[in-house]
């Protein structure tokens, strides 16, 4: 073998070899995780987020139309058909935009008009409805805060965990604080109509602590129907009256987002507490229920779907893209150097060249050389056979009889035994060519 190709395999091998373990070690590293069986990206970004809580609220209100508006002209469409007793809950984890006043006057009107707003707090809208939104510092310092835990709380995120340890058999793991941050991020809401308790969580336990807590003063808030507060007695969502409707703003758009893993203590969201019921008692009773992202928010960290797929897969496989690209680079390279450069003639070589591919051109339409040629062939053939098995003949039995003898195709033989044709088409001539270099090369295998 060629010591050029011997090496390039070999670096072949190599690559291929390092791809091979690196997959192996991350399929090792990789934990044991739990996927919906649609794909999470599509959930995700489905009705605003809201692909989860709009299958859920499909099921608990079967005769109420549960809509997904991608914006406030498209709203305004649709609250105008449906004018009373609607419900509209706007924004969502994946998307954290805030309206524009304008946007917000639009939707205060509609619901003094007789329907129902769930939305996120801003400085626009707490001042309209008279809320402060503060830190716990901020909190604590303007009024007093009950430092004493709620045991309803408690109690609630000890089951919680309870029920999440039983995935311990598939290597799963719940954090030793879970009841702890559970706890401080935890809200307790009473119902008005019958006085009973829902607990609601409304952020990633792992990811906020009780240094990081807000929450509404309320102290000077004026129509509350119902409050939700943290085991310190902060207040996290608030229903007002507002003229025939109510409003509920909440600190946060995590309350109903979409979870990722059907099993992650860190992704607790939907289906868990009573959040689910949360949602199904905001909405019961409502003729429309409208879902809206708001235009804006966040960037995404990493790089976006419209970027080429070679970037993302370089993002997500830094090694074996790397690899991959270096083999492909090197392929080039070895059919680069097989192939050799372009030459460009210059004038001094024109001449000679040309006069070169005129002869062969000539030797091609011109076929009475090439049928002495192919009748000196001929007669060498028969002289061979005939001294090797007697007289030959030009009939079929014969060429199928040589055929076994020399062990080639009887076409081959029996194209010599007759007379070579003296008018050669070129494909007439590539066969006999072609015939003749196989015989030449089993006389001499």
């Amino acid at each position: 073998m060629n010591k050029r190709i011997l090496s390039f395999v070999v670096i072949v091998l190599v690559i291929i070899g390092l791809i091979a373990a690196w997959f192996v070690y991350q399929y090792n590293q990789a934990e044991t995780e739990y996927y919906w069986n649609d794909k999470t990206e599509a959930m995700k970004n489905n009705k605003a987020g809201y692909y989860a809580l709009s299958q859920f609220l499909q099921k608990q209100h079967k005769n109420t139309p549960v809509l997904y508006v991608k914006s406030m002209k498209q709203f305004e469409k649709f609250s105008q058909k449906n004018k009373n007793n609607a419900i509209l809950l706007v924004g969502s984890a994946n998307n954290r935009g805030d309206f524009g006043n304008d946007n917000i006057d639009i939707l205060f009107k509609w619901v003094e008009e007789g329907n129902h707003l769930y939305i996120r707090q801003n400085k626009y809208i707490n001042q309209k409805l008279g809320l402060e939104f503060k830190s716990v510092p901020e909190i604590k310092k303007n009024f007093p805060v009950k430092t004493t835990e709620n045991k309803k709380i408690q109690a609630a995120c000890q089951q919680e965990y309870n029920s999440l340890q039983q995935y311990k058999k598939f290597g799963y793991s719940v954090d030793n604080d879970f009841v702890k941050n559970c706890s401080n991020n935890l809200s307790m809401m009473v119902l008005p109509e019958n006085n009973q308790p829902i607990f609601i969580l409304e952020t990633d336990i792992q990811k906020i602590d009780e240094k990081n807590l807000w929450g509404f003063d309320i102290s000077k808030t004026p129509n509350i129907i119902s409050v939700a507060k943290y085991p310190n007695d902060i207040a996290t969502i608030v229903r007002v009256k507002k003229g025939k409707g109510t409003i509920t703003v909440v600190g946060t758009y995590e309350l109903f987002s979409h979870p990722e893993k059907p099993i992650d203590a860190e992704k607790i969201h939907l289906n868990r507490f009573d959040n689910a019921y949360f949602a199904a008692y905001l909405t019961q009773g409502k003729s429309n229920i409208y879902l809206m992202s708001p235009k804006g928010g966040n960037k995404k960290s990493g790089l976006d779907k419209n970027f080429p797929a070679w970037l993302q897969l370089l993002q997500k496989y830094p090694l074996p893209t790397i690899l991959f690209a270096l083999l492909v680079m090197l392929a080039i390279w070895q059919q680069i150097k097989r192939l050799g450069g372009k030459r460009r003639l210059d004038e001094r070589n024109t001449r000679p060249i040309s006069a070169h591919f005129a002869a062969q051109g000539r030797l091609i339409a011109h076929n009475k050389e090439e049928y002495a040629l192919l009748c000196e062939w001929r007669s060498e053939l028969l002289q061979e056979w005939q001294r090797k098995f007697g007289t030959v003949s030009a009939t079929r039995q014969t060429a199928v009889l040589l055929a076994k003898k020399l062990n080639v195709a009887a076409d081959d033989i029996e194209l010599w035994l007759s007379p070579i044709p003296q008018n050669l088409r070129t494909g007439d001539l590539l066969r006999f060519v072609r015939s003749h270099q196989r015989l030449r090369k089993k006389q001499y295998e």
